[in-house]
């Protein structure tokens, strides 16, 4: 075995190492904007049954709907001027899935 052979070895086991670390990094991410991307849990049926008559009407669902639009919208739009802008729309999307278009949906290179 030769001098080289147990650097390239250590090299190696470091170059393993970081990419572990790198993954793990990266779920963590993931994990991450997924739990603000998503609610943990579906609603509960007493969140949409405002009146607890036991049944959930066309017109509850509806505002129930509605206010759960209103709250993501608001998460989207960051400045809270009424409106998305690209970079809002951006900056809300998992990392994994930013990029990749143009403000005009052209694939860029």
């Amino acid at each position: 075995m030769s001098k080289k052979e147990p650097m390239q070895q250590q090299q190696s086991m470091w170059a393993s190492a970081g990419l572990v670390v790198a993954l793990a990094g990266a779920f963590v991410t993931l994990m991450v904007s997924s739990a603000t991307a998503f609610p943990p849990h579906p609603p509960a049926f007493e969140e949409i049954d405002t009146d607890a008559d036991r049944v959930i009407s066309e017109d509850e669902f509806a505002a129930f709907e509605l206010e759960r639009r209103a709250r993501h919208f608001a998460r989207l739009d960051q400045d809270g001027n009424g409106s998305v802008d690209f970079e809002e729309f951006e900056n809300a999307r998992p990392p994994h899935r930013r990029g990749g278009r143009s403000e005009r949906g052209v694939p860029s290179n």
